[in-house]
């Protein structure tokens, strides 16, 4: 370790320790997580942390961890004499090797990273810190090295050693002020000098005034003149002044006294003294108003403020006995029992005021104490019975106590007082009874076996005693025991302590299983668990009214009795201050716990015990992934691709609550938390893309912190990204139709060639058909000719040769078409059925009838398709028939067909027998194959049919043809 100030010595030397000190305190030393004892200055940051300097290094504390920083972090030396807090929240950090540093947003500032820091060094042992106006820092320490620092939100713009010797700066308005030799400087002028200061550790700077402290008395310097703000009529040997503010100050003085001043309506007056701390250093209030002390040899102690009226008193060597085995209140005392047989009283401060009984035989501990309000007797029992008899002003006399049957000098293992002063004793073997209202004391055997017995308790009904051994559970009546069997597994374990709160209620406690409720016959009425007790044994228990108090190595528990049964009401431990869980002792007066730890004594009061213990507040100081690292992280952490786990550093905020730190977690989407201890734990991740991360904390049974919320983002791969995923399927979309395209390209060409050639099938089929047809019809006009020229009608036969002859030219033509003009086609059947009509004469006349809108030279029809339908109303209606048959042919247009009626007035098809069902002809099924390629080929409605007409005699012949398509 370094060379310390010989100041820090002298103080180490004349340093000592006391019995009390107000208030209960909670002290940190390596146990709790120092790396050593030896701290020098403290201060609270902007977030709550408190920060300690030491010989090894700074501390920021929570309230339960200590973080250690050493020159490794970023700090100038290891040896950190004091630290001060900027309006900006910076932590200044100025060390024994008179480098500056400072802590901020996470990162530790120093001369090797900070140019402005390069060049500063003070050869000081008492740094002093202002911060000054114009956003300048003043640093400067007893050896006179003064330098400026300026400064903005953001980083230190420059630091410059000063010219001139400064011991301490500071300014009241516009007017710079300093202190160097115990002269006072106005603008660099000498104003005034100040006598008696031996000490630069008396001297500090607050505000616009400059505050000394001499031997006796305290003074202020402000706007040119001196002030006594208070005097003491003996010496303080002080050493350190701390001004917090113009009307809080502390003084630590060499003899261990640490005096806490407060001014109140303009007069300062002596708010508390600290005296139990061991070579004190600093003393700070923090912004709860708990006090802290350093301790230039033994840690850190604090004094919470909401613990102002308890009282802690640890083991000295004026103790008769080393612990304290049993307690009571009697009047303004507090009776103790000691593991040695020894008897002590102390005040209600907890300092040792009388020694009943002095003995350093542990056989004889002193198990039970009790007190008798009535006959104002204190009764202790152990390896024997002694009794006292109070009197005023704290007067105990000793009473005389006879046995009737010698020897008894046994180990009392219970005892149990009734309300009418008769006291019960039970020995290893023995039950014994002894009326302390008497004036003779004599203790008398009221019952011997040979079974070891462990606790007894008198009914409050009389005649009757329980009590255990090691057969179970018993009740003494007329001298005679009797067993009360128990139907509860629990009632196999050694039962330790009986209590008899109510007629017919037996409370009975057992070593470590719990406590039992029963009536007097047997029955269980309640099991007070394990995990009701905070999971700890039980050793103590007592009686107050209707509360039953237990006390074992959880702390100190309370339950109240509501309709004969125990409901818990209050649990004391160390998260609401207790100094340790593990509870030797306790009693209880109307306004104070007392209670026995390994810590010593220590007084609570009962009202600060229902408060509940300080929710803490989260801080997240890290989170790191792998080689990455997020200082104090906000907004969205962005962590690497496949990330698995992160690591965080927290804390819970929370002073004077030592009980144990619970983090938890959860994702959004879970529904429970994960519990974990901290401050630094580590976190699973499973999961790709945004999640948020909630987190909370709890000390001991205190309410959980406010939740606070990081938001994760992990990559997802890059194929699994939806900009990804969604361009590769818009790709795949484009390939698919690319692919469709190209192959329903394919096979429309398919179909188009198919279609190409089913359409010349068709020609061809239609060629074949209208060859076909047009034989057909010559067949029939020869038949004609050849009827003329027998019967020598010379001018008959030319006549109808010529009419042949247009007949067969026009035939000829359409052969080599597909389409006609209807006009050309209604020629042809003119020149059709005059060539008919003189074969027929007057059996056979025709007329042809164009609707309204048909245009014959604009509308085509396919070829040859009238022509066997006018020459079959020739056949089956003129020739059939005996009369006179007009044939008509009919066309009107609807907005998507042509149709076409070739209708005659003749016998009809069914006079005929030429029904589609008995008579196939072959011109009529040409029509038919004719008009169905067509529907094939164009996709459009080609229709014909053949019937007798409904309206009058004859058939008719209807067909239906697409409008503007060829054949």
């Amino acid at each position: 370790m370094k060379r310390l100030p010989l100041i820090i010595l002298y103080c180490l030397f004349f340093s000592g320790t006391a019995f009390t000190q107000p208030g209960t305190y909670i002290r940190y030393s390596t146990a709790e997580g120092l790396s050593g004892n030896y701290m020098y200055d403290i201060a609270q940051d902007r977030e709550g942390f408190l920060w300690i300097s030491s010989n090894t290094g700074v501390y920021r504390f929570d309230g339960t961890h200590f973080r250690q920083f050493g020159t490794k972090d970023g700090l100038p030396d290891n040896e950190v004499l004091e630290i001060s807090v900027d309006k900006y929240g910076r932590i200044w950090f100025c060390c024994f090797n008179g480098r500056i540093g400072y802590y901020d947003k996470g990162r530790f500032y120093h001369p090797a990273n900070t140019p402005a820091l390069a060049g500063i060094r003070l050869m000081n042992y008492s740094p002093h810190f202002y911060e000054g106006r114009n956003n300048i820092n003043h640093i400067s320490g007893i050896g006179g090295d003064y330098t400026q620092l300026t400064v903005n939100a953001d980083s230190i713009l420059n630091g410059n050693m000063m010219p001139y010797k400064v011991n301490i700066y500071w300014e009241d308005g516009s007017d710079s002020y300093y202190l160097f030799n115990n002269f006072i400087h106005k603008n660099r002028q000498q104003i005034y000098k100040l006598k008696g200061i031996t000490n630069s550790g008396t001297v500090v700077a607050n505000g616009n005034a400059l505050y000394y402290l001499m031997s006796d008395k305290l003074f202020r310097f402000r706007k040119g003149k001196e002030e006594l703000l208070y005097s003491w009529t003996e010496a303080l040997e002080p050493w350190k002044l701390e001004v917090q503010s113009s009307g809080h100050i502390f003084i630590t003085c060499s003899n261990g006294r640490v005096i806490e001043l407060q001014e109140q309506n303009g007069a300062y007056s002596i708010s508390r003294t600290f005296t139990d701390i061991y070579s004190p250093g600093r003393a700070w209030s923090d912004k709860k108003g708990g006090v802290w002390i350093t301790s230039l040899a033994d840690g850190l102690y604090y004094y919470p403020d909401n613990k102002r009226e308890a009282r802690a008193a640890a083991f000295t060597k004026e103790w008769p006995g080393k612990i304290i085995t049993d307690m009571e209140v009697c009047g303004t005392q507090i009776v103790t029992g000691f593991e040695n047989g020894s008897v002590a009283c102390f005040n209600r401060e907890l300092k040792l005021d009388t020694v009943l009984l002095r003995s350093v035989n542990t056989a004889m501990m002193i198990k039970n104490v009790h007190y008798d309000q009535h006959s104002g007797k204190v009764i202790v029992s152990g390896g024997l019975i002694w009794i006292w008899q109070t009197g005023g002003l704290n007067r105990f006399r000793s009473l005389n106590v006879r046995y009737s049957q010698q020897p008894v000098i046994v180990p009392m293992k219970d005892a149990e007082i009734t309300a009418s002063g008769k006291l019960y004793l039970n020995g290893i073997r023995n039950l014994l009874s002894l009326d302390i209202r008497s004036a003779q004391l004599v203790v008398d055997s009221v019952f011997w076996s040979a079974n070891r017995k462990y606790a007894i308790c008198p009914d409050i009904a009389p005649g009757r005693i329980w009590y255990s051994d090691m057969d179970g559970f018993h009740f003494l009546k007329g001298g005679k025991s009797h067993q009360l069997n128990l139907p509860e597994p629990l009632a196999n374990q050694r039962i330790t302590d009986i209590k008899m709160p109510a007629p017919d209620l037996l409370v009975l406690t057992t070593e470590s299983n719990g406590i039992m409720i029963a009536d007097t016959q047997g029955r269980i009425r309640q099991l007070i668990l394990p995990e009701a007790l905070h999971g700890g044994s039980v050793s103590k228990t007592k009686m107050y009214g209707d509360q039953l108090w237990l006390a074992g190595d959880a702390g100190i528990g309370m339950f109240r009795l509501e309709h004969n049964t125990f409901k818990p009401a209050l649990w004391v431990n160390k998260s609401n201050g207790l100094l340790s869980d593990n509870v030797l002792a306790f009693c209880r007066d109307e306004d104070f716990l007392y209670t026995v730890t390994a810590e010593g004594l220590q007084k609570m009061a009962l009202g600060s015990l229902t408060q509940a213990p300080e929710r803490p507040r989260l801080f997240i100081h890290s989170i790191q992934n792998k080689a990455q690292v997020w200082i104090n992280p906000t907004g969205t952490i962005h962590l690497p691709e496949k990330s698995k786990e992160i690591k965080l550093e927290c804390s819970a905020v929370a002073f004077g609550n030592t009980a144990p730190v619970v983090f938890s977690y959860r994702f959004d989407g879970a529904d429970n938390f994960i519990e974990t201890s901290g401050p630094f734990f580590s976190i699973p991740l499973s999961f790709e893309g945004k999640k948020k991360l909630y987190l909370r904390c709890r000390k001991g049974n205190s309410a959980w912190s406010e939740e606070k919320t990081v938001l994760l983002q992990i990559p997802v791969p890059f194929f699994q990204r939806w900009p990804v995923g969604l361009a590769l399927l818009l790709s795949g979309l484009v390939v698919v139709l690319l692919v469709s395209n190209y192959l329903a390209g394919r096979l429309r060409k398919r179909q188009r060639q198919d279609q190409d050639l089913k359409l010349q099938v068709a020609l061809l089929k239609l060629s074949a058909l209208q060859a076909m047809m047009n034989p057909h019809f010559v067949f029939n006009a020869l038949n004609a000719i050849q009827g003329y020229i027998n019967d020598h009608d010379r001018y008959q036969a030319n006549k109808y040769l010529a009419k042949f002859s247009k007949l067969i030219r026009g035939s000829l033509n359409s052969s080599r078409e597909t389409k006609i003009l209807l006009s050309k086609e209604l020629e042809y059947i003119s020149h059709y059925l005059d060539l008919e009509q003189l074969r027929f004469e007057d059996r056979l006349s025709y007329t042809i009838e164009l609707g309204p809108g048909v245009d014959p030279e604009k509308i085509t029809v396919p070829v040859m398709l009238l022509q066997p339908l006018a020459e079959n109303a020739v056949i089956h209606g003129v020739m059939k028939s005996k009369k006179p048959v007009l044939i008509t042919i009919s066309c009107r247009i609807s907005p998507d067909s042509l149709w076409i009626c070739i209708q005659d007035n003749g016998p009809g098809t069914a006079n005929t027998h030429t029904t589609e069902k008995t008579h196939k002809s072959l011109g009529l099924d040409m029509i038919r194959s004719r008009l169905q390629l067509l529907s094939e080929t164009q996709g459009k409605t080609y229709s014909f049919q053949l019937k007798d007409n409904p309206a009058a005699p004859g058939a008719i012949a209807i067909l239906q043809l697409a409008r503007g398509c060829p054949s």
